[in-house]
């Protein structure tokens, strides 16, 4: 029993300390997302891209004191700035256009959207939104068979990592050179020549496959190409120790956490570790176990867990973090939306007053 308290005691400690940790970090750095929208895909050269975009923070405390302008730019497929426009954010929203001069060329373009502050976190930040810009009297860049050649592969491990004799999932996605999501075929090998399987794309670009490393030799993802060269991509390095996470979502009241290792000890000496799953600051669950266990499977509840981006962690007992992993939980909720007008009848050119008003299910209304 004196055992079982010191622990539990332990355990409400650690919680404590990792609470504190997480409030001080997000109140110096402050998490910053962009969602940018426009009004269509396809345009036509002097046209109107007419912007809106909502800027959210996992702390509130931030809203219309962080950044106050958000900068949007043009980009063409040589990675050229065209032109850029300057919103004010106002309320976590920003709206505007941007005008297209009448002798812009045919091409693949998109939009990049960042603030003052993501320039210090890096490009992986910012919003992007591709679009095609037509002119019949520009020279047509649009079937630029070099840059749409151009296949982009990028490979993501479930856990973060990939260690010898354990099982992992490795998502990942293909692209042109527009950026546009590529069906693609290839297959799974090391350097060795080893095979460990197919893998393919669906029509968004994307797909997922397991794999089990036999070996630390590096593993290779090879897509045959249509002119019959090959494709190679690095996937990343194995390691001959390591923990592996996996996350499955059982309906709307759990989540499956299994964690396998193959360690004698963690990377700072300790034997024992917590997993926290922790979402806007806030932590929501907290376990621990030992290395005793080369594989466990615990249960996560969602009761409570905000929507949006789950971060789980794997923390030494000295809080030294040894993997991670992201789950979005889906509450799935419905927005009502209700529109009125002034009158009902108008005559020509009459201007038109109408009232949107949106609730959503716990009936939180707002009006426009």
């Amino acid at each position: 029993m004196a055992a079982t308290a010191q622990a539990q005691d332990k355990t409400t400690e650690f919680t404590t300390k990792v609470a504190e940790l997480l409030k001080d970090y997000y109140n110096f750095y402050p998490t910053e997302k962009i969602h940018l929208t426009t009004d269509k895909q396809y345009y036509v050269a002097g046209d109107k891209i007419w912007l809106q975009a909502f800027v959210t923070y996992d702390n509130p405390v931030w809203t219309d004191s962080l950044s106050r302008v958000l900068y949007v730019e043009l980009i063409d497929s040589q990675k050229q700035i065209v032109q850029t426009v300057l919103l004010y954010i106002q309320t976590n929203a920003a709206k505007g256009f941007l005008q297209l001069p009448a002798d812009l060329s045919s091409d693949h373009y998109h939009l990049r959207a960042y603030t003052s502050w993501l320039r210090n976190i890096g490009e992986f930040a910012f919003a992007r939104i591709p679009l095609i810009v037509i002119n019949p009297d520009a020279p047509n860049l649009l079937e630029d068979e070099e840059t749409r050649s151009a296949l982009q592969l990028s490979f993501f491990t479930e856990g973060g990592q990939l260690v010898k004799n354990i099982p992992s999932k490795i998502a990942f996605s293909a692209v042109d050179g527009y950026g546009r999501p590529s069906v693609v075929k290839g297959f799974i090998q090391d350097v060795n020549g080893t095979k460990y399987g197919d893998f393919q794309t669906n029509e968004q670009g994307l797909g997922a496959f397991k794999i089990m490393p036999l070996s630390e030799a590096a593993l290779q993802a090879i897509v045959p190409m249509p002119d019959g060269t090959q494709k190679v991509v690095e996937l990343p390095k194995v390691k001959s120790e390591g923990l592996v996470l996996s996350a499955t979502h059982l309906g709307k009241d759990s989540i499956r956490l299994q964690i396998q290792h193959n360690l004698n000890s963690l990377s700072d000496g300790s034997q024992n570790y917590f997993i926290i799953a922790q979402a806007q600051g806030k932590v929501y669950f907290i376990g621990a176990s030992t290395l005793e266990s080369k594989k466990i499977t615990t249960f996560i509840p969602k009761r409570g867990m905000p929507e949006g981006i789950l971060h789980l962690m794997i923390l030494s007992e000295k809080g030294k973090l040894e993997a991670e992993r992201l789950v979005y939980i889906s509450k799935k909720s419905t927005l009502n939306i209700g529109l009125s007008n002034s009158a009902t009848v108008y005559q020509p050119r009459e201007s038109i007053t109408l009232q949107i008003e949106t609730s959503d299910p716990e009936d939180r209304k707002s009006t426009r």
